[in-house]
């Protein structure tokens, strides 16, 4: 029954905006979450999101056909760091640093039978992940200010640990891995003034030369091109730079995106490239969340939101770009949110209770029905977005941010 009262609180509903920037579409997927995501895509080509939960445990968000729905990871407590991939068979891959700073790994074929292994007992400080062409798990991480790449061995069911000697010194937190369609794996970090590469293929280690930087590296990544040169992405004090290395005798070719790039926090940059070898770049600009792409050999670049750390960008099976990040929900009080952007993607919100892709005054009559209810479980679908079992003026100012949403 319609509350007279909720007549009075409709003054309080405001104007608040698309959630489009360009041609980028942005869902909040995850509400009131401290942490990094990191953002995969299955077989079919929809998007799967791991995030940290405030030093927890992991969250799982699946997108629906009603939006977004988030579910803890077991055995993840204390986790963080977490680095997600999908098999060619549609599971789900997964590393972090776990409680006590331990490294493991983690799959996932149903719903139900997460399976984990220690990769490495000892603190690690950074960690990343990467599947060659027949879903044998790569892992590039630190440890003790060394780097250690480690993969499975499916012949002996064993874990297979390197250390790249090569690297000396590890003096960023930041390391990445990645494999190129031949199935060569990569490993980057940041030593002092310098970007260090090492590409193995067939088991052979090779150390690239180094690249000169003028400032501590904070944010950096890596990938392969689609003819399977290596390439990094980079911020060098105000410079955002990408560099491919060509052959021994051009050896790395260095662009210069922009040389504006203000405040940023570290894990600021994710590199990416498309099948057609087009790449993208999420990067952290004043903390606002950027995305700089090449096509016709002219980089440009694009903001999309204008709070955001910690991009993870992809590129999902029809080369549209997907980033997962965390920004801040400013008509909320500047509440910690994981959100995800793409081009192409779908539109979803929380608030859209009837799911008609518009939020407006059906999902406030629903909301109306329940107001100031207190229901016997969480429930979103009557306008608890908060799941704390009631549909109050918090609710309410949930609806109000989210007014007049169009997807």
């Amino acid at each position: 029954m319609m509350k007279s009262s909720y007549c009075i609180l409709l003054c309080a509903i405001i104007f608040c905006g698309s959630c489009f920037a360009d041609s980028f579409t942005v869902n909040t997927a995850v509400y009131d979450v401290y942490g990094a995501a990191s953002v995969a895509v299955d077989i079919n080509n929809v998007p799967v999101m791991v995030c940290e939960n405030d030093y927890i445990d992991l969250l799982l968000i699946n997108q629906t056909s009603f939006g977004y729905e988030a579910n803890s990871i077991p055995q993840t407590l204390d986790a963080e760091m977490p680095q997600l991939a999908v098999t060619s068979n549609n599971e789900l891959a997964l590393c972090f640093r776990g409680s006590g700073g331990v490294l493991w790994y983690g799959s996932k074929g149903s719903w139900f039978d997460w399976t984990f292994s220690q990769v490495e007992s000892s603190t690690v400080t950074a960690c990343d992940l990467a599947l060659t062409s027949s879903d044998i798990p790569h892992i590039a991480y630190g440890r003790a200010q060394s780097i250690y790449r480690v993969f499975y061995d499916v012949r002996s069911g064993q874990w297979i640990k390197e250390h790249l000697t090569g690297f000396g010194t590890l003096t960023s937190y930041k390391v990445d891995i990645a494999v190129s369609g031949d199935d060569k794996v990569m490993v980057l970090c940041a030593e002092g003034p310098n970007l260090f590469t090492a590409v193995c293929q067939d088991g052979l280690w090779r150390y690239l030369p180094a690249i000169d930087v003028s400032a501590l590296i904070r944010s950096l990544d890596c990938s392969f091109t689609a003819d399977n040169l290596p390439a990094v992405a980079y911020i060098n004090g105000n410079q955002l730079v990408y560099a491919v290395y060509v052959n021994d005798i051009i050896g790395w070719v260095e662009t210069v995106i922009t040389d504006t790039v203000g405040s940023h926090p570290s894990y600021s940059v994710s590199l990416a490239h498309s099948s057609t070898g087009t790449p993208g770049i999420a990067y952290i600009d004043d903390y606002k969340l950027m995305y700089a792409t090449n096509v016709t050999a002219l980089w440009t670049t694009t903001e999309i939101d204008e709070r955001g750390v910690y991009p993870d960008l992809i590129f999902d099976h029809e080369d549209r770009p997907l980033i997962a990040y965390r920004s801040e929900d400013t008509c909320l009080n500047s509440m910690p949110v994981i959100k995800l952007a793409g081009i192409g993607l779908e539109g979803f919100n929380i608030t859209d209770i009837n799911n008609d892709k518009s939020v407006n005054f059906e999902d406030f009559a629903v909301m109306a029905e329940y107001w100031m209810d207190i229901l016997p479980q969480p429930d979103i679908s009557v306008g608890d977005f908060n799941l704390d079992s009631n549909v109050d003026p918090v609710d309410l100012k949930w609806l109000t941010c989210n007014w007049l949403w169009q997807g």
